[in-house]
């Protein structure tokens, strides 16, 4: 968090993320000081007006939100400015006069990509590495709660682990503004969070991460191992491979909800979705404590927020009356 100049001739010693990675796993005590302050700085860098990456691009555009919610699931520091705020499309155009196609991601004045898929973005951010050639010990297809647990024991008893995911660390708990009934965590956290804090461990201990990586193959192959490909054109070899795939949430049937899905409906209570609702009204539809909590949460920055529940009936019986409080 800070920057200095020499004044004098100095040495710098520049380690890895793969030295690094060594030093945790073979020298704990030494590791423990560097992980400690690695983790402090990335808080404080997530916290601060530190910029990061700038995404330009309107808050209905589905492309714009895609990339936004990857920075944000894997943490990486960003500032998203809503091209649909003159101030903002001005800012742009002072960088870039002719924009082909949105969003835009920079660093400072300088133009980064143009529309970039997630491959590209990762590749830039070193999300992304090199896979060997040799065969994993465990292929982890997900990065929810379950296969970010399954890095870490499988990780920490020294079995070579790889986890594959299309998004980045967190899964469904990702998208959670809350939670409160998890171990270890008396006060509550946000599932953002606490899947960072697991993603942390598991690299402690070794595992490798791939992001985004979508599974399209599994199949077996001759030698008796696991061979697993994805859309992005990567194969990789397993001993075992244990499939974490997760949920996912139960869709409204509304006509035309497919066409606004990313583009005024969502499927999160996030920071992400908190910046889209700023100032504006916004409706919760249904009646667990996950709603409860979303809208608790977007209170804080939307203008007004209404929890919508949605009455079952059965056959003939009327609706039941049901009351909430939050």
């Amino acid at each position: 968090m800070v920057s200095c100049e020499a004044e004098t001739a100095v040495e710098a010693i520049r380690l890895t993320p793969d030295q690094l990675r060594d030093m945790f796993t073979r020298r704990p005590q030494l590791g423990e000081k560097f992980w400690k302050s690695f983790q402090r700085r990335r808080e404080l860098l997530l916290i601060s007006r530190f910029r990061g990456l700038s995404v330009y691009g309107k808050k209905d555009d589905k492309a714009t939100l895609d990339v936004v919610e990857l920075l944000f699931r894997n943490s990486v520091p960003h500032e998203w400015l809503d091209t649909s705020v003159e101030a903002n499309r001005l800012k742009l155009q002072q960088i870039r006069e002719d924009v082909r196609a949105y969003p835009v991601v920079a660093h400072g004045s300088r133009v980064l990509f143009e529309a970039p898929t997630h491959a590209q973005l990762a590749n830039h951010l070193r999300l992304r590495r090199e896979l060997p050639k040799s065969v994993y010990d465990v292929v982890i297809l997900g990065a929810g709660p379950a296969g970010l647990g399954a890095a870490v024991y499988a990780a920490s008893e020294g079995l070579t682990s790889l986890v594959l995911d299309g998004l980045g660390p967190g899964g469904q708990a990702g998208s959670t503004s809350r939670i409160e009934n998890y171990a270890g965590f008396p006060d509550g956290i946000t599932g953002r969070d606490l899947a960072h804090l697991v993603y942390l461990q598991a690299l402690k201990f070794g595992a490798a991460f791939h992001v985004p990586s979508t599974v399209s193959t599994l199949e077996p192959a001759d030698d008796g191992f696991f061979r697993v490909g994805t859309a992005e054109g990567d194969c990789v070899m397993g001993r075992t491979v244990i499939v974490a795939a997760g949920v996912s949430y139960a869709v409204l049937d509304v006509e035309g909800l497919d066409t606004l899905r990313g583009a005024g409906v969502y499927y999160s209570a996030t920071n992400v979705e908190s910046r889209l609702c700023r100032g504006c009204p916004t409706h919760v539809v249904g009646a667990g404590n996950s709603a409860g909590q979303a809208a608790m949460f977007l209170s804080q920055t939307a203008a007004e927020v209404s929890l919508l529940v949605v009455a079952r009936t059965c056959g003939g019986c009327p609706p039941t009356s049901r009351k909430g409080f939050l």
